[in-house]
């Protein structure tokens, strides 16, 4: 599949359907879980790395598709994008060794306040990307870039968020006196919903600008809006209309923003598999258009040798015969059934035979076609003095498959010459 077509195959009427079916369901989440956001669940610790892990997954094959389709075309934006959800993954990983009370008590590095701002890193890279995608989409819809062989650009699109994600964890582990506390005992602070809220926003400048600059045309496009608009219901169910850890928003919010993550990915499995099945379709039809233009040609061949009044004839390389018209075979007397066992030079007179052997043996050497003239043995024993040319039929090594071969009587020429 090519990368232009992932980034410009259009949305169809199913997909937009679809589309505002799951926004319409978001919206009647958000109104049904809002009042009990708040809500006090039992902490279950396991339910983090477990929903992490998939989010993990979903944003590396994610990355890896999108890598895929930018190495066909070249369009920058997808490698932004993949990029981006390269980002997200690593922040995903950081954030989940820092919870407590999973792999320790305060979480394997860090300190009580570095798992939050963590937090508040991981939801910016994503609609972050997003929005340089979205800008960069209409800026170069019409101008992919140049195909060649580098791999320079995907190993940086590999490398940077990587090492932007090493930098943005230790930032938060120098500077962790310093920033705002935002949790404590697994409670927000006060004014901790304000700077939960920062993602938010920009989740929702990043759905508006992507609407703006792409018109949601394409159908990467319109799941990307759909997975912004995941993404932003979870940041408000789980940051901001909670007040913890282990609330009702907490738990629902977070299952929705896997949601979120698996939405793209979805929609690139989908449209690689319609790709391969009309990819499919289309070498069935070329390998059929091929086979009924095969039989025929060969038809008009049998029907143009069948019709010559001279010898026709195919020798392979070991002397026998693979193919003899009807003149031929009524000339030597040979059967139908005795075509592809019969050696062609078995027909030659004696003192002819070893000259003509030496010819073949030596075109077959060449790789190229032979003339002989030699005495061949009518159906009533007469010989008659045949002029025989061939040409040779190659494989794709260049080696000889056969020859294909026309014979001439020229007795009444010979015998007026001597």
């Amino acid at each position: 599949m090519k990368g232009e077509a992932l980034s410009a195959a259009p949305a169809g009427k199913s997909a937009r359907i679809a589309a505002v079916l799951v926004a319409l369901a978001s919206l009647t989440l958000v109104a049904a879980v809002a009042p009990l956001a708040d809500t006090q669940w039992a902490a279950v610790p396991a339910f983090v790395p477990a929903y992490q892990s998939a989010a993990i997954v979903c944003d590396l094959v994610t990355a890896a598709l999108l890598l895929g389709h930018y190495r066909e075309s070249r369009t920058r934006s997808l490698l932004v994008l993949a990029s981006g959800y390269l980002l997200t993954a690593a922040l995903i990983a950081a954030h989940t060794l820092s919870f407590p009370d999973l792999f320790a008590p305060e979480g394997l590095f860090g300190g009580t306040q570095t798992t939050a701002w963590l937090w508040l890193a991981w939801h910016c890279a994503f609609p972050a990307g997003v929005l340089w995608h979205a800008w960069l989409s209409c800026q170069l819809a019409d101008r992919p870039g140049v195909r060649e062989e580098s791999a320079w650009p995907v190993a940086l699109a590999v490398l940077a968020p990587l090492t932007l994600s090493v930098v943005v964890v230790w930032t938060v582990l120098l500077a962790h006196d310093a920033l705002p506390p935002l949790l404590e005992n697994g409670r927000y602070r006060r004014g901790a919903r304000l700077i939960f809220s920062i993602p938010l926003v920009l989740s929702l400048l990043a759905l508006l600008v992507l609407a703006w600059r792409t018109r949601l045309r394409s159908a990467l496009h319109l799941w990307l809006a759909v997975a912004l608009g995941a993404w932003a219901v979870e940041i408000l169910l789980s940051a901001v209309l909670n007040s913890g850890r282990y609330q009702a928003g907490f738990y629902i919010g977070r299952l929705y923003g896997l949601f979120a993550a698996c939405t793209v990915l979805i929609s690139l499995l989908l449209s690689v598999a319609v790709v391969h099945a009309r990819l499919a379709r289309a070498l069935a039809r070329e390998r059929d258009s091929a086979t009924a233009a095969l039989e025929a040609s060969e038809a008009r061949y049998r029907t143009l040798t069948e019709a010559a009044a001279h010898l026709t004839w195919a020798m392979r390389p070991d002397g026998s015969l693979s193919f003899a018209s009807a003149h031929w075979r009524g000339f030597t007397g040979i059967g139908a059934a005795e075509i592809g066992v019969s050696d062609w030079q078995d027909l030659l007179h004696p003192e002819d035979r070893t000259e003509a052997q030496d010819r073949i043996a030596g075109a077959l050497m060449r790789q190229e076609g032979f003339e002989i003239t030699a005495r061949l043995r009518r159906t009533d024993g007469a010989w008659r003095w045949m002029l025989s040319r061939a040409e040779p039929v190659l494989d794709r090594s260049g080696r000889v498959v056969e020859w294909i071969g026309t014979s001439l009587d020229i007795t009444e020429r010979k015998e007026a010459e001597e």
